[in-house]
This record gives C-alpha cells, sequence and structure tokens, in this order.
C-alpha cells in the first residue's frame, strides 16, 4: 500500500509517542489524509470498512482522538450535525460552515498564518492548533434553499 507523505508523517509520530501502529490505524491515517471533506470517525469508518472488515469504529476513534492529543490534526468539532469532524491539513486556515448542508470548505489567506505568528510571539509557550469556523446559511447560494446538498427534510 502506498502511504501519502502527511500519512507517513502522522503514522511516524503515532510510532514516536509509543502509540501501537496498526494496519488499520495506518488505513485511519491514510484516509484522513486523503480526504479534504473534514470527515467524521462514523464517515472514515464507513469508507474503510468495506475494504477492512477488521476496522472498528473504535480503533478509529482512538487513533484520531490521539492524533488530536499529539497536536496533529485538528478536531473542528460539532457543527449542527451532531458528529465531530477532523481536519488533516496542518497549513493554517480557517472554516466556513454550511448551515444547510454541514459541508466545510476551507479558506487560506496570509492573514491567518500572519495572525497565528503574531499570536505565537506573543505566547511564552508553544503555540497548539486553533480553529477559526464561521457559518454562513449555504456556501454556494444566496437562498440556501437551491443548496443541491441540503437535507430534504428542512
Amino acid at each position: 500500500m502506498k502511504i501519502e507523505p502527511q500519512a507517513v508523517r502522522l503514522v511516524n509520530a503515532l510510532k514516536e509517542s509509543g502509540f501501537r501502529v496498526t494496519p488499520q490505524r495506518i488505513w485511519v491515517c491514510q484516509e484522513l489524509c486523503r480526504r479534504n471533506d473534514h470527515p467524521t470517525a462514523q464517515q472514515i469508518h464507513s469508507t474503510l470498512h468495506g475494504h477492512y472488515p477488521s476496522l472498528s469504529l473504535t480503533t478509529v476513534y482512538q487513533t484520531l482522538e490521539h492524533l488530536v492529543a499529539l497536536d496533529l490534526i485538528t478536531r473542528i468539532g460539532q457543527i449542527g450535525d451532531e458528529a465531530e469532524h477532523y481536519d488533516a491539513q496542518s497549513v493554517p486556515h480557517a472554516h466556513v460552515v454550511c448551515r444547510t448542508c454541514q459541508r466545510i470548505r476551507d479558506h487560506f489567506s496570509p492573514a491567518i498564518a500572519d495572525f497565528e505568528r503574531d499570536l505565537s510571539d506573543q505566547c511564552p509557550g508553544r503555540l497548539e492548533r486553533g480553529r477559526i469556523i464561521y457559518f454562513t446559511p449555504c456556501l454556494d447560494f444566496a437562498n440556501p434553499i437551491e443548496c443541491p446538498w441540503r437535507n430534504n427534510e428542512t
């Protein structure tokens, strides 16, 4: 299995921290780094379980939470769908969340990196990952009813 460079970084950090690295945990790291939709543990499990039936949801949660504890990924939190979302992107950025369909879009700006640098300079300790989250009625349309991804129950 060819592993993406970002996933290799996560796997190596797990090893260095003393966390037992299994094929299942490597799959979780690979899947998280492959995606840009800020998946939940359930989504990662659902995607991988068909290919790797031995993968448990508990393993997915434990792996993600260990990566959060190591400050290697960000737990974005709940965005209106009652599920925790995760992000492996290491470049400073903000998140914009659609209230209609709960999609999350990354927003990159030099101003965010500058802010993080400025904040880091003012803090005596190491600055850990943070979250900048904005909400919008719809990511793509002025009228949220036009959102093709919206839950039809709304």
